[in-house]
């Protein structure tokens, strides 16, 4: 191992100590639940800012790197820990909830939960600390206060016989805390959002597009995802004609091949690889799909509850496997790109190729159950803008979006609450998808697709090498 990758491996393992809850989403074990006291905090900082000043020598090489560690700096400044309720704090119980499931054995499994038991009242205590209440957001709480409760349920039902003290007491203690906050948070949203909205969303594509560039791409692709719902959702109902084996997708992509004719030779070599699927009832986390990579297998895991259909399973497939994640995975392999991934150029990629799949597919059902799931993303983004950016009033959102794509005032509130709770989680997925919708209109998709795979795994490297 040479310096440049020593000096990699030390900052990989610098960001998993102070945030175990990361760690465990790429298999490493940390045994505490992070220490987010403020010495434990500033030394993160200083340290944050010692590794950005020697990967600046090489910025193009190390532009990944870069990037997350400026993100990091910027909670950190920002005091996000002061912020949220939910990263910090309730994510603690969430990482211990994971600890069973982090590794392939359940005796080592059982050893990390009981460990990291022991740092949960310190955790909570540090939320005592460090939240301000002239930060405090009604929403962000109300958030928290649901994802805990969810999480504290399944700690209950899958751990129950190890549970003792440490766990109830520190459970009590963050609920009394929550329920404190909440009295006093009125009806404030917050102003962290408001405050770095601007920078963040344009940083998102690497300044590859300007917000307001962003928003008009993201209402042209509005504007077509709408008509193309609203024309055939009275139509009849035609099905996709392929049967789905539970231990290899060959037939799949041999589907999707023949789809994405542009494709050309790119995709002959993913026949080596077999995709397993799994039932999602154990995981710790909701989610309608997820991809993993081990040494020669690719597990692709679908929620079977949400994923019912084949017209859901091809549209998965297209995300995850061809020509989405797996595909994209590997043109760009390695340790950086693997944890340091610019989530808005591989989310923005593979949401790409869902709407390029509805050009090709003759599917009308497969066309209208894609179209409806990238309209909601894509008004997500637009109601996000719109409130955070525009500063729309609330009200003359929810109309807007009602009168104009006739939604129901239930899916209506549920993309507003998404887009002002949680507008800088699904910044990479709306942002990602207009930069890849302004380049597809440019190149087309087989010149996109070529300058994607071969150009450097960031909206900064394809910028480049467009020049």
């Amino acid at each position: 191992m040479n310096y440049q990758e020593t000096m990699v491996e030390n900052f990989i393992n610098r960001v998993f100590s102070f945030y175990p809850g990361l760690a465990g989403e790429y298999g490493i074990i940390i045994d505490s639940l992070g220490d987010y006291s403020l010495d434990s905090i500033n030394g993160f900082l200083a340290d944050l800012k010692e590794y950005r000043d020697y990967f600046n020598s090489e910025y193009y090489q190390n532009f990944l790197i870069i990037k997350r560690i400026n993100m990091l700096i910027q909670e950190i400044e920002d005091e996000d820990y002061a912020r949220y309720t939910g990263f910090y704090y309730s994510r603690a119980f969430l990482t211990l909830l994971e600890s069973l499931s982090i590794t392939d054995s359940s005796e080592k499994n059982l050893e990390l939960f009981l460990k990291r038991l022991d740092y949960l009242d310190m955790i909570v205590s540090q939320a005592y600390s460090n939240i301000k209440d002239e930060y405090l957001s009604k929403i962000e709480i109300i958030n928290t206060k649901k994802s805990f409760d969810r999480t504290c349920n399944l700690i209950e039902t899958k751990a129950k016989e190890y549970l003792d003290e440490r766990y109830f007491d520190a459970k009590n203690k963050f609920q009394f805390f929550l329920e404190s906050k909440l009295a006093i948070a009125g009806n404030k949203i917050g102003n962290t959002k408001t405050l770095r909205y601007y920078q963040n969303i344009e940083n998102t594509c690497d300044g590859i597009l300007s917000t307001d560039d962003i928003y008009k791409n993201l209402m042209e692709l509005a504007e077509h995802l709408n008509f193309l719902w609203q024309t055939l959702k009275n139509e009849a109902d035609d099905f996709i004609d392929i049967e789905f084996d539970s231990d290899s997708i060959i037939d799949w992509v041999i589907y999707i091949k023949a789809l994405f004719k542009d494709l050309n030779g790119m995709a002959e070599d993913i026949d080596e690889y077999r995709i397993f699927n799994k039932s999602y009832e154990n995981n710790t986390q909701s989610c309608r799909a997820s991809l993993k990579f081990y040494d020669q297998d690719v597990l692709l895991s679908i929620n079977n509850r949400e994923i019912n259909s084949n017209e859901k399973k091809l549209e998965i497939m297209i995300h995850e496997v061809m020509p989405g994640h797996f595909f994209m995975s590997r043109y760009y392999s390695g340790r950086t790109n693997y944890i340091f991934k610019e989530r808005s150029f591989w989310e923005g990629w593979a949401l790409m190729c869902e709407y390029y799949s509805i050009t090709r597919c003759d599917c009308n059902l497969y066309k209208k159950t894609v179209s409806k799931k990238l309209l909601n993303n894509v008004l997500v983004g637009i109601t996000s803008i719109k409130y955070w950016y525009h500063k729309s009033k609330r009200e003359d959102i929810f109309n807007w979006l009602q009168s104009t794509f006739s939604l129901s005032a239930e899916e209506t509130n549920s993309i507003l609450i998404t887009a002002i709770i949680d507008s800088e989680q699904k910044m990479d997925y709306f942002v990602g998808f207009a930069a890849y919708y302004h380049l597809y209109k440019a190149v087309g998709f087989d010149v996109l697709t070529d300058m994607t795979m071969h150009s450097g795994a960031s909206f900064y490297h394809l910028r480049e090498h467009i020049g």
